[in-house]
């Protein structure tokens, strides 16, 4: 079972955009050296990503935050050999370190009013236009940091700890102007 959080537009007439708790995805993260990191995503990815950068192959999206650590959000059928392609990668490389799964509730926000709360929470940046802004990017939601990758206009994932998770959620809906949170089966 999803959350799901229909956003209305400004007008209030159409739904414009869906958030949806993402449980089925797993996260994980990646610290180390730039270039050990470097090296790890291009075995891994096969390409490097400069802080900021998105890339997605074999059932996994993989992120570089802009202080560097690498995010990746992975389907469920890819965990298991994600998972053996990590340790090896461990072995070979020692000072590289992998957080797994990751503490977080990851959302989905989908829909062509998808940029618009984008903008509403400073994701954009000061121009509000997604093509001058990282694809992964952090910004604070009530004083949670959340990390957003934004694959393509209308679609983002957003990453914020259990802890905060709930706290997000209701900022999200109090100044995202959802009309209603229901159930709705993964699909």
């Amino acid at each position: 079972m999803h959350d799901r959080a229909e956003l209305l537009s400004d007008d209030g007439r159409a739904a414009c955009a869906s958030l949806v708790e993402r449980p089925e995805l797993s996260a994980f993260a990646l610290d180390g050296s730039i270039h050990d990191l470097d090296e790890v995503l291009v075995e891994l990815a096969g390409t490097s990503l400069v802080p900021g950068g998105i890339a997605r192959g074999d059932g996994v999206w993989w992120g570089r935050t802009p202080d560097g650590r690498v995010l990746a959000l992975v389907e469920p059928e890819a965990v298991a050999s994600l998972r053996r392609r990590l340790a090896v990668e461990c072995r070979r490389t020692p000072a590289l370190t992998v957080e797994d799964p990751l503490d977080v509730v990851v959302f989905g926000l989908a829909g062509p009013g998808t940029n618009e709360v984008l903008v509403e929470f400073g994701v954009l940046g000061p121009a509000a236009d997604a093509r001058g802004v990282a694809p992964c990017t952090r910004r604070t939601i009530a004083g949670a940091t959340v990390a957003w990758l934004l694959p393509r206009r209308g679609d983002a994932f957003a990453c914020v700890s259990q802890a905060h998770a709930g706290v997000v959620r209701e900022e999200l809906a109090a100044r995202g102007r959802m009309r209603s949170l229901v159930a709705a089966a993964a699909g």
